[in-house]
């Protein structure tokens, strides 16, 4: 009679688990192989893991080795899809349902919108650049003619030009005892803040504007200021009309003057003259463009400025 023993009873019963074990594994991937199939890297897998993002199916308590279903990989290859698509990890983490479509298409609708304005601020970055560009262009062309003529800044070239009208962000303020060749650090930052708080790139051109009688502004008076900033129609649209208006559409008596802007008196001073002596007048306030400022560069001497005065036939 064939006796049993009690070790050949451990010994099938260990076998029939190692069987199934087998059997089971055959279905599951290990890390590595995850990886290549994925075209994921271990440490990410680990990391996932790690936060409770994407666990293993099953883990060996004796190895420590991880192994992942067939089933599981699908949510794998979803969180890759999303991560492509630029969702965070704390954002998958915190809100993907694999197994909802509507949740699945909540989050891609939400991914678009915040796109959709990423592009809209990338889009007026690049105007705004595309305008400074310009700006400067303008500016080493005034600057380009005085030292190729070899004339000083004050003999540039005064013409009459017709000054389109465009959408401003201004500030207008009373400056007690204005003194002209101080552009005051605080009127800056004041047009600065108003373009930030809109969301705009200060990039235009910077006009003061002289709400007073010409010459005011030279003579320490109380003087009525306007520190403006010209932006696109598009923008002007976007913001309160409290800190926008239009300047522009008039003809002007224009120049520039290049070199450090406490010497502009002199120019303003020959520009009126020209006016009275070619039978103009002044029709408006008078404007002062920066085309190279200094908030572009702190050397006084790489200033350049345009002057305008509007006017009419006396």
């Amino acid at each position: 009679m064939y006796k049993i023993c009690f070790c050949d009873i451990i010994a099938v019963i260990h076998k029939i688990k190692l069987v199934k074990e087998v059997a089971l594994l055959q279905d599951r991937y290990t890390i590595g192989k995850v990886s290549r199939l994925c075209n994921i890297p271990k440490e990410t897998l680990r990391y996932y893991d790690k936060i409770g993002l994407f666990c293993p199916d099953y883990r060996d308590n004796e190895t420590g080795y991880r192994y992942y279903s067939k089933e599981s990989l699908k949510t794998l290859l979803i969180l890759r899809r999303l991560r492509n698509l630029g969702f965070s990890i704390e954002a998958l983490k915190n809100s993907l349902d694999v197994n909802s479509l509507d949740n699945l298409e909540n989050l891609i609708e939400e991914k678009s919108l915040e796109y959709e304005k990423q592009i809209q601020i990338l889009q007026a970055r690049k105007v705004a650049c595309d305008i400074a560009i310009k700006r400067f262009a303008r500016a080493k062309k005034a600057s380009s003619y005085v030292e190729s003529h070899n004339i000083d800044p004050i003999e540039f070239p005064i013409k009459v030009e017709y000054i389109e009208e465009n959408p401003v962000v201004f500030s207008r303020k009373i400056m007690k005892n204005y003194a002209h060749p101080d552009i005051t650090l605080t009127r800056w930052i004041d047009i600065y803040e108003k373009c930030t708080e809109n969301g705009l790139e200060m990039m235009g051109s910077i006009l003061i504007i002289f709400h007073g009688k010409p010459f005011d502004q030279f003579l320490e008076k109380n003087s009525d200021v306007e520190f403006a900033m010209q932006v696109t129609k598009i923008e002007a649209g976007k913001l309160n009309k409290r800190v926008t208006r239009f300047w522009g559409g008039f003809e002007a008596v224009t120049s520039y003057y290049v070199g450090d802007y406490k010497n502009i008196r002199i120019k303003h001073q020959k520009m009126l003259t020209w006016i009275n002596d070619n039978g103009l007048k002044v029709t408006g306030p008078i404007a002062e463009e920066f085309l190279i400022s200094p908030l572009d560069v702190d050397d006084p001497s790489k200033h350049v400025t345009k002057i305008i005065i509007p006017v009419e036939k006396r």
